[in-house]
């Protein structure tokens, strides 16, 4: 491969252009060949020295340009180094970012990262536990629109969630750790409606009703009655023409 030898009389960026030209290369298509920053391609070209990093980094984008366009690497750096303010590498200095990199994650980020997706992972089945709807099972009476002839009931049920609260008509009832909630309630004549309820923590509500009748058993009249009933009515029977 001939390279072409650089005078003096030209500036760096005369050179780059002139080289470009004889290569038939726009701006975009040496960004792609060299695969050097567009900014700091469009530095070089406004001559813009001061937006490019330090030397030791510059000296790596005059070597591609160099290559690129054919041109003596040695004497093109020559050049640049007389018309540039001349930048030293330092403690502070960072290498230039490249475009094509996947971006880095420092220790402290992936170690949050990694706390907050434990914590999402410990938080999201707990979501359900304050806003989800709460299951709950009556037991007793087990069915709607029974009768019974006693005067007295016991309400017995269950509930998924220990943290539910449990409610019979608008009573808050004690729930055990199984789960299991009783109450013994007296009836009334007739009918005797109970509304149970399960109330979730900042969620729903789930609501079971049930009616059960009370109808007590018929009370025989006493053989004292009976039996003067009938006395009356033989009496009535001789005094009758």
């Amino acid at each position: 491969m001939t390279e072409t030898i650089i005078t003096e009389a030209k500036s760096f960026r005369d050179f780059v252009v002139e080289g470009m030209r004889t290569r038939g290369l726009t701006p975009n298509q040496l960004i792609e060949v060299t695969d050097i920053a567009p900014s700091y391609v469009r530095a070089i070209l406004d001559e813009q020295y001061e937006l490019l990093p330090a030397a030791p980094y510059v000296r790596g984008y005059v070597k591609k340009l160099a290559d690129a366009l054919r041109l003596d690497f040695e004497t093109l750096w020559e050049q640049y180094q007389r018309e540039a303010d001349i930048k030293q590498a330092g403690q502070t200095d960072r290498l230039p970012t490249n475009r094509f990199a996947l971006p880095s994650f420092s220790k402290r980020r992936l170690l949050l990262t990694l706390v907050v997706i434990i914590a999402l992972a410990i938080a999201i089945p707990r979501v359900a536990d304050f806003l989800g709807a709460p299951v709950i099972e009556v037991r007793s009476p087990s069915a709607n629109n029974i009768t019974t002839t006693s005067d007295r009931i016991t309400l017995e049920g269950w509930v998924e969630n220990l943290e539910d609260k449990v409610l019979i008509n608008d009573q808050e009832i004690t729930v055990g750790a199984d789960g299991v909630f009783r109450i013994e309630v007296p009836l009334e004549r007739g009918i005797n409606m109970f509304t149970f309820s399960a109330q979730r923590f900042l969620g729903r509500k789930n609501t079971v009703e049930r009616t059960v009748i009370y109808a007590p058993p018929l009370q025989p009249e006493p053989k004292s009655q009976l039996q003067d009933a009938g006395t009356s009515e033989k009496s009535d029977a001789i005094l009758t023409p």
